[in-house]
């Protein structure tokens, strides 16, 4: 699949806006076509500065919700690449976000990096790149400069991998992470490094979250089938049960779909309630354990809808992209250990 279909899917499917207030007019805004010249400065990955997360400096990445979890990654044995979704959302003459721009990066730590990367501490050292991100209007406005907004974000989302493989990874086990504009990213670094090549071999999975993810996307890496699978992708996007959206047609049937509660790809297998494990809430804490069950429908995954106040800042209408790594965290973390060690065991 091409940047741009890619891209346009999720402008099409309405995922790309992690927040739901204050973007409309924003999304519109074209203050002038795309001129790489006016594109702020290329991050340099060899600077602790241009990473949101390291496993040498203290990020929000480190965090933990709950003194029963625990943040391993000083002994942690894998590694995993996380790339954060849209944060570029307020009106602005520019197409790609700044590093460097604080109002941005506060975002990006308390919310993405704190709510979704820190699933992974428990057994792997996060590596979470700033790069320059595209701006919301990109997606609604492809022809008048989106395209080449969204390949300078990937350019720096694929030098910023090729930086952690030479100089950090050290041949070992990592996962890729990402959701909505991350996962778009994360697909086409997959394609361009990973599928056919020695990386494979080290690829542990990946967590293609909040995009629409093929069945046959890649050549050589298949959906995952279970929750031990290993060099495979785990791929979901997040609807209440029954819904269908506008734009859903034949097509969507295509997607790859695991359920993160009891991760079964099975079509239509609902999960047990006693398989959710807890919702991490905007408060930064775990609650609500065995309030969802879900399925696999028609390349959606289909969630009961749990009555908890925390829906009010999560879920907009039938659209659960928001909270597709919260509703599921603990079962998220779970997982990324079981995998982790079923990668090891057969590696040894």
């Amino acid at each position: 699949m091409s940047l741009v279909k890619s891209f346009l899917q999720l402008l099409i499917l309405g995922l790309v806006c992690t927040t739901f207030h204050s973007c409309h007019h924003a999304w519109h805004y074209i203050p002038q076509s795309f001129d790489e010249t006016d594109a702020p400065n290329s991050p340099d990955y060899g600077l602790t500065e241009s990473w949101a997360a390291l496993p040498s400096k203290a990020d929000n990445a480190d965090l933990i919700p709950a003194d029963i979890f625990e943040n391993a990654q000083s002994k942690a044995q894998a590694d995993c690449f996380y790339i954060h979704p849209t944060g570029f959302l307020e009106k602005d003459e520019k197409w790609n976000a700044d590093v460097t721009n604080s109002d941005i990066n506060d975002w990006t730590d308390v919310w993405p990096l704190k709510h979704q990367a820190t699933a992974f501490n428990g057994s792997c050292k996060i590596y979470a790149p700033r790069y320059r991100q595209a701006h919301m209007k990109s997606f609604f406005h492809l022809e008048e400069g989106g395209k080449e907004a969204l390949a300078l974000a990937y350019q720096d989302v694929a030098r910023a991998f090729v930086y952690f493989i030479n100089h950090y990874n050290n041949g070992r086990p990592f996962i890729i992470a990402g959701h909505s504009q991350g996962t778009a990213h994360a697909q086409l670094l997959i394609k361009q490094f990973i599928d056919g090549t020695d990386l494979q071999k080290r690829m542990v999975c990946a967590y293609l979250v909040g995009m629409p993810t093929k069945t046959d996307e890649f050549r050589n890496i298949k959906p995952c089938e279970n929750d031990a699978d290993c060099g495979c992708f785990n791929s979901w996007t997040t609807f209440d049960h029954d819904y269908y959206p506008k734009f859903y047609n034949e097509d969507y049937s295509k997607n790859a779909i695991i359920n993160p509660i009891n991760w079964s790809s099975e079509i239509n297998k609902t999960s047990d309630y006693e398989a959710h494990q807890g919702i991490l809430v905007k408060q930064f804490k775990v609650k609500y354990t065995e309030s969802l069950s879900g399925q696999s429908h028609g390349g959606m995954l289909w969630v009961s809808k749990p009555k908890v106040p925390f829906l009010k800042h999560f879920v907009w209408k039938n659209n659960w992209h928001k909270a597709d790594y919260n509703l599921f965290w603990v079962n998220i973390r779970i997982n990324v250990a079981t995998r982790v060690s079923s990668f090891l065991n057969e590696r040894d």
